[in-house]
């Protein structure tokens, strides 16, 4: 029963929070194309996972079965390179070259060292998914991406509430480390248990919630809550508790001192992600990822320039006694361990580029959606920009934004759509 009522308070607070339904209103193709990026990206596959898969197909039968639940975003997002590339007067958006980069590079890994074919066909995958956002006509906003979002949390919502009430199997007694007041989760033989869906609400939510009044936001946190807790994902919620004081901090601050707000959570959440990487633990630690930390710790001293690949971690776990699962369990650690620290400087460099080329509530959003993600990413590893990783969407989001100004017309002005002035313009008189 309290399964149920956690699945309806999900629907429901999510249905609050994203109306009116006007507010869903998108000024240019463009934008309407990134939004619906969103939600084949973040939305479509937990609907494959925890809904459609376990009753219409059962456990996955190859490694081919990811085809399935990315192939309607892979199909977009060449549709989206297409239109771009013919578009007169399109913009490359340089930090997203800096990905495709490292991108590359993984390639060499990828053919050198093969595990199976599926390697390269994962590899294909997050490439051509970066596709959609290296190209733009002209320049995506915020609030097209906060649209994204919105939808796709409404959408979770209502394929949790369905697969509770349509399949009852895939409600179970959970484990200890990751049980709820129910005693009962949400699991899926796709995933192994609930915790994708709790992170992958979680990531949606910093963009969810811009220019949101103060009840909506309440209530799509409510739905976020709600959700994550019949998946039983408690990692989640340090990047929910991250971004939930900084809105709540911003919606209080005026002038510099938001500047100040946001740079405090930034190297605040950047501490706590860095800790696992940095400090060091027993094996037990943190129900045992202590031990998965120190084996990449290990395995990065072998190899801390270059790393070993991105399936170096998958290639350990299959010829180690513990149980390796999909990670080290920390963003840095995993990333790393793939692509050493060169790799992990490109990434940094291009997500700070992303920042410095934004400005105003657009700067201020992706800084707040980074600052959720380090949360997020001290226990667990979602951002994977160079390979097809558990939530692609995670490392997708915050690329579609932009160009940054500075590119488009070397003005430090944002250009925003009327739709994301009007948003934004609400946000301040509500602070």
């Amino acid at each position: 029963m309290m399964v149920l009522v956690y699945a309806v308070v999900g629907v429901v607070a999510a249905l609050l929070g994203v109306l009116p339904w006007s507010s869903f209103a998108l000024p240019t193709a463009e934008e309407r194309r990134a939004a619906t990026a969103i939600v084949l990206l973040a939305a479509w596959p937990l609907l494959w996972t925890f809904l459609l898969g376990p009753l219409l197909i059962g456990n996955p039968p190859s490694p081919l079965f990811p085809l399935l639940w990315f192939a309607p975003a892979l199909c977009w997002s060449v549709t989206m390179l297409a239109h771009n590339v013919n578009t007169r007067g399109f913009v490359v958006d340089p930090p997203v070259v800096l990905i495709a980069s490292q991108s590359l590079l993984t390639l060499l890994f990828v053919i050198w060292e093969p595990k199976n074919s599926s390697e390269i066909l994962r590899w294909l995958f997050g490439a051509i998914l970066l596709l959609m956002v290296v190209i733009k006509e002209r320049r995506v906003t915020a609030h097209a991406v906060a649209v994204g979002c919105r939808a796709s949390l409404a959408l979770v919502a209502c394929v949790v509430l369905a697969t509770v009430l349509v399949n009852p199997a895939a409600v179970a007694a959970c484990r200890m480390d990751k049980c709820d007041a129910a005693g009962r989760v949400l699991t899926s033989p796709f995933a192994g248990n609930g915790n994708i869906l709790g992170l992958s609400v979680a990531m949606l939510l910093p963009f969810a919630l811009l220019g949101r009044s103060a009840g909506r936001s309440f209530a799509l946190v409510s739905s976020v809550l709600a959700v994550g807790e019949l998946a039983g994902s408690r990692s989640a919620f340090i990047g929910v508790g991250v971004v939930v004081v900084l809105h709540a901090a911003l919606r209080f601050a005026r002038g510099r001192a938001r500047s100040t707000v946001l740079a405090a959570g930034l190297l605040g959440s950047l501490a706590l992600s860095l800790a696992p990487a940095l400090l060091s633990y027993d094996d037990q630690a943190f129900s045992f990822r202590g031990e998965l930390w120190n084996d990449a710790k290990a395995l990065i001293h072998d190899r801390p320039i270059l790393g070993g690949g991105p399936t170096t971690w998958e290639k350990f776990g299959e010829t180690s006694i513990i149980d390796a699962n999909y990670s080290p369990h920390n963003a840095w650690l995993d990333m790393t361990v793939s692509v050493g620290l060169l790799g992990v400087a490109i990434i940094v460099c291009a997500m700070a580029l992303k920042v410095y080329l934004l400005s105003g509530p657009e700067r201020e959003a992706v800084v707040v959606y980074l600052c959720g993600l380090l949360g997020a990413s001290t226990l667990e590893s979602l951002f994977v920009p160079y390979f097809l990783g558990i939530a692609p969407f995670v490392a997708i989001i915050p690329l579609l934004i932009g160009p940054g100004s500075r590119v488009i017309g070397g003005s430090s002005a944002p250009v925003e759509s009327p739709a994301a002035s009007a948003e934004s313009s609400g946000q301040k008189g509500r602070s």
